[in-house]
C-alpha cells in the first residue's frame, strides 16, 4: 500500500497510527508526504534543507519525502505555496516510484486537496486501484474557514474539488454528513463508503504517577476542557464569548490544550477581557497523555463556526473524548451534535452561540457526579459499538483486499 498524505509523524496526525495498524495487519505501507513542519511552521528537529528523505521508522514503514514550502506563521501565501509545493514535489517524486510493487494506493487527504495529487497520478500510471479517505470537505471548507476567493479561483476550486473526488476506485468519507455533498459533487454512489475516525486506543490504564505530574498544572474546581487545533474554524470568539458571561461563576475554569494559527489571538483576547483567572492555555502534548489529562476535567468541549461545511463534519475528537468515558459539551450544529445526543453522552448547542453555550455549561456544572459520569459511560459504550477500532481496521482490510482481487480478475 503507497498511503499518500501531506502530514506524517511526527507531526500530530492520525494517518501515522492508521499507517501503524494497517503494518500490524501484515500489509506493506509505504508513506509519500512532506517535511514535518505542521503547526509551527518550522522543521521538526532532525529534518533539515538536506532531509532525510528517506526513512524507515519503528513500525517497519518506509516513509519518502519531499522538500516543500514551510508553513511559516500560517499566512495566505505561506499556506498556498506550502500546499502547491508539496502537490508538484511530490507528484514528481511518485514517478520515481513506479518500480515500487504497490498494489493499492490510498490517499488521506486532509487540507489541501490538492495532496491527493501524487497519488491519482501514480494509480493511473501503474493502473492499480485508488483509496480517497475524505476528512475534509473541499472547497467547502476553505470558504469555511473565512478564506475570501475571487470567484475564477473559487470556481477552479470546485472544479478541481469535483475532478478529484470522481478519480478513486472507492471514496471514503469520516462523516455521514460528507455523503450528500460529494454526490452532489457527482461522485457515484457505489463509490462512497461512511468509514468513520477511529477512536484511537484510550481506553487503557491511567499511570497514576504520570497522572500526578499532570495534575497540579489544572486549577481546582469545575474544568472544561477544550483540546485540539486552535485556530478559525474551533469556534473560539463564542468559547470566550461564554467564558466572559460566566466569569463570575465560582471555580468555573477552562483548560485549552493545543495549539494553532489563532492561539496568540486567543492569548490577546484572554488578556484584553481579564479572563487569566479561569481560561487557561496550557499548550500541546503529546497524543500517548490525552487520556490523562481528559480524566481531570468535568466535561470536554467540541465546537465549530456555524457553516455548513461544518455542519457536514464530524471532528476526530468526538470519538476521543467518547473512548476516554468523559461527558461533552458540543457546540457545534449538524453531524457532531446528532452523535452526541445519538449516544447521549452530553449537551449540545447552536455554533456560534455564547449565551447557549453558556447555558450548558451551567446545566453541565448543576448535574450531581453521578449522572455527569453516566453521560460519559453513555460515550463509552457507543465509541466501542461504532468507532472501535479492530472492527474498522477490519472493514478497510476488506476494503482494500476487494478492489485489488478486483483488479487481479479483470
Amino acid at each position: 500500500i503507497l498511503v499518500v498524505c501531506q502530514y506524517f509523524a511526527p507531526e500530530p496526525f492520525r494517518v501515522s497510527t492508521l499507517c501503524e495498524s494497517l503494518q500490524a495487519m501484515g500489509h506493506k505501507v509505504t508513506v509519500l508526504t512532506g517535511m514535518p513542519n505542521y503547526p509551527e511552521g518550522r522543521l521538526y528537529s532532525g529534518y533539515g534543507l538536506f532531509g532525510p528523505w528517506h526513512e524507515t521508522n519503528q513500525s517497519g514503514t518506509e516513509i519518502f519525502r519531499v522538500p516543500i514550502v514551510l508553513r511559516g506563521d500560517g499566512g495566505k501565501i505561506a499556506l498556498a505555496l506550502n500546499y502547491v509545493s508539496f502537490a508538484i514535489n511530490s507528484s514528481i517524486r511518485s514517478l520515481f516510484l513506479v518500480h515500487q510493487p504497490f498494489d493499492i494506493v490510498f490517499v488521506y487527504q486532509l487540507s489541501p486537496i490538492t495532496m491527493a495529487l501524487p497519488g491519482i497520478l501514480l494509480a493511473k500510471v501503474k493502473r492499480i486501484p485508488l483509496i480517497l479517505y475524505s476528512l475534509d470537505l473541499w472547497p467547502d471548507s476553505v470558504a469555511a474557514t473565512g478564506v475570501r476567493l475571487p470567484c475564477f479561483l473559487q470556481r477552479c476550486l470546485t472544479t478541481l474539488s469535483r475532478f478529484i473526488y470522481r478519480q478513486p476506485s472507492r471514496l471514503l468519507v469520516s462523516s455521514r454528513g460528507f455523503l450528500t455533498r460529494m454526490a452532489e459533487l457527482g461522485v457515484a454512489p457505489e463509490k462512497l463508503q461512511y468509514w468513520p475516525q477511529v477512536a484511537e486506543g484510550y481506553a487503557v490504564e491511567l499511570d497514576e504517577s504520570r497522572l500526578q505530574a499532570i495534575r497540579y498544572r489544572i486549577p481546582s474546581g469545575f474544568v472544561v476542557m477544550f483540546a485540539g487545533n486552535i485556530g478559525a474554524a474551533q469556534g473560539f470568539p463564542t468559547l470566550l464569548a461564554a467564558a466572559e458571561m460566566l466569569r463570575d461563576v465560582p471555580d468555573l475554569h477552562w483548560v485549552i490544550l493545543g495549539d494553532g494559527r489563532m492561539r496568540q489571538w486567543v492569548e490577546n483576547e484572554v488578556r484584553a477581557r481579564a479572563l487569566a483567572h479561569c481560561v487557561h492555555l496550557l499548550g500541546r502534548h503529546p497524543g500517548a497523555e490525552m487520556p490523562l489529562w481528559y480524566s481531570l476535567a468535568d466535561s470536554m468541549l467540541v465546537s465549530l463556526k456555524k457553516d455548513p461545511a461544518f455542519a457536514a463534519t464530524l471532528p476526530a475528537k468526538v470519538q476521543s473524548y467518547m473512548a476516554c468515558g468523559r461527558p461533552i459539551l458540543a457546540a457545534m450544529d449538524g453531524e457532531g451534535a446528532n452523535v452526541v445526543r445519538e449516544a447521549n453522552a452530553g449537551f449540545t448547542c447552536a455554533s456560534d452561540d455564547p449565551a447557549d453555550l453558556a447555558g450548558i455549561v451551567l446545566e453541565m456544572m448543576a448535574l450531581p457526579k453521578l449522572e455527569r459520569e453516566q453521560l460519559g459511560k453513555n460515550g463509552a459504550i457507543y465509541a466501542e459499538q461504532r468507532f472501535n477500532q479492530n472492527k474498522l481496521m477490519q472493514e478497510l482490510d476488506t476494503s482494500l483486499s476487494n478492489l485489488v482481487r478486483e483488479k487481479l480478475t479483470r
